[in-house]
C-alpha cells in the first residue's frame, strides 16, 4: 500500500512535469510560426492531444479551475508540523514531519511522501461550535534528554548504521541540537557514502559537510540541523 501511494505520487508529479514542458515548448512554436506568418493549425492540434493529456493528470488546481487554496475546512489556522492532514489527490491521511513555503512532507505510516501545501487538508483543525470547559493539567516536562552532539558509526553495517542514525535525528532535532558530528570513518567509503546520501534529504538536516582536519577530515560527516 505505501509503495503504491508513493508510485502514485511521483507519476502526478512526472506527469505534470512533463505537461508543463510541452505547454511550454508549444508556446514557443506558436510564437515562432506566428513571427514567420504560418499556419497554427498544427499547433492547435497538438495542444487538443496536451489538454487530453491533461485531463488525466489529477491536479484539480489545473483542471476545472480549482482554487489553489486550502480548503475551506482547513483556513481555520494555518498548518503546523505534527498536525493530522488528509492529501486530497491521494485520498490518504498523514502526519506533518516537515514543512516548507509551498510543500510539506508527510508521513503516511513509514512512508515519507513530499506534497504541495494546497494538497493538504487539515484534519480536526475546524473551531468549535460550543464551548469546551477548561480542564485544569498538571505540567508535564517533554523535554528530550540530548542524544549528544557525536554518533559513532563505525564497525556498522549499513544497514545498521542508517537505522541507527535515523533514530538518533530525531532525537537531536526534538531535543533541539544546532548541529552533529557522525563519526563513520574512511574505510571503502560505503558507510560514509550512505550516511551522506541520507542526511542530504533528511527533513532536519539543513546542510552538511565533511568534518575539518583536525575533526577527522572524511571519516566525519558534519551536520546542521534545522531549528525545532
Amino acid at each position: 500500500e505505501d509503495e503504491r501511494i508513493s508510485i502514485l505520487a511521483e507519476a502526478q508529479q512526472k506527469a505534470q512535469s512533463e505537461v508543463e514542458v510541452i505547454q511550454e515548448e508549444l508556446r514557443k512554436t506558436r510564437r515562432q510560426l506566428a513571427q514567420a506568418r504560418q499556419p497554427l493549425e498544427v499547433v492547435d492540434r497538438i495542444e487538443e492531444t496536451v489538454r487530453q493529456i491533461e485531463t488525466t493528470v489529477e491536479k484539480p488546481a489545473q483542471r476545472q479551475q480549482v482554487s489553489r487554496e486550502i480548503p475551506q475546512a482547513a483556513k481555520t489556522r494555518p498548518i503546523r508540523l505534527g498536525d493530522k492532514v488528509k492529501l486530497r489527490t491521494l485520498g490518504k491521511e498523514g502526519i506533518v514531519s516537515s514543512l516548507g513555503e509551498e510543500q510539506a512532507e508527510i508521513m503516511i505510516g513509514n512512508l515519507r511522501v513530499r506534497v504541495d501545501l494546497y494538497d493538504l487538508e487539515l484534519i480536526g483543525g475546524q473551531a468549535q461550535e460550543k464551548p469546551v470547559q477548561p480542564v485544569h493539567l498538571k505540567p508535564v516536562d517533554f523535554s528530550t534528554p540530548s542524544p549528544g552532539v557525536e554518533l559513532s558509526l563505525r564497525g556498522l553495517t549499513v544497514d545498521e548504521a542508517v537505522e541507527k542514525l535515523e533514530h538518533y535525528l530525531d532525537r537531536a532535532y526534538i531535543s533541539g541540537l544546532p548541529y552533529a558530528r557522525i563519526v563513520h570513518g574512511k574505510g571503502t567509503g560505503k558507510l560514509r557514502d550512505a550516511v551522506r546520501q541520507m542526511v542530504r534529504t533528511h527533513p532536519y538536516v539543513e546542510r552538511f559537510e565533511a568534518g575539518g582536519r583536525s575533526e577527522g577530515g572524511d571519516g566525519v560527516t558534519i551536520v546542521f540541523l534545522v531549528k525545532s
